[in-house]
């Protein structure tokens, strides 16, 4: 007499498994594409808030500490530089410089009138920062 083990619990076949496997897959890399323009646009929304606080800073510590900063625009990273102290901030990899900026707060705080831009390769996110002769103001705006 032979006795004949049957495996009574339902599983998923191979072919169910493979079929599962490739719909998740399809379906992760189709939430791939928005998920990283979610991020670089918060990436360059971050940027620009970090910016703004070192800019203030900049401008601030200028008369406090009566001596001038230099703000370089360089291809990569923006560098505040103050007596010794120098602070880097750098750019997402979604933006460039047009071209290489250098902009002078004076020990009163009086800045030179200047234009910075950026690119961005985020669609409809090229910058624009317009520094106008006066009390440490800037512009930031959108260009097409």
């Amino acid at each position: 007499m032979s006795l004949k083990l049957k495996n009574k619990l339902g599983a998923f076949s191979m072919i169910e498994m493979l079929i599962a496997l490739a719909v998740t897959s399809l379906c992760g890399l189709l939430l791939m594409g928005p998920m990283d323009r979610v991020l670089a646009t918060s990436r360059e929304k971050q940027f620009w808030q970090n910016f703004e606080q070192l800019w203030q800073s900049a401008v601030i510590e200028s008369p406090l500490n009566k001596m001038p900063n230099i703000i370089n625009f360089n291809e990569d990273k923006m560098t505040i530089i103050n007596g010794k102290n120098k602070i880097s901030l750098n750019y997402p990899k979604t933006v460039t410089v047009k071209k290489q900026v250098t902009i002078k707060i004076s020990k009163s705080g009086q800045i030179t009138g200047k234009t910075v831009d950026f690119k961005s390769t985020l669609p409809n996110r090229n910058q624009k920062l317009v520094f106008q002769i006066g009390w440490g103001q800037f512009i930031r705006r959108d260009v097409e």
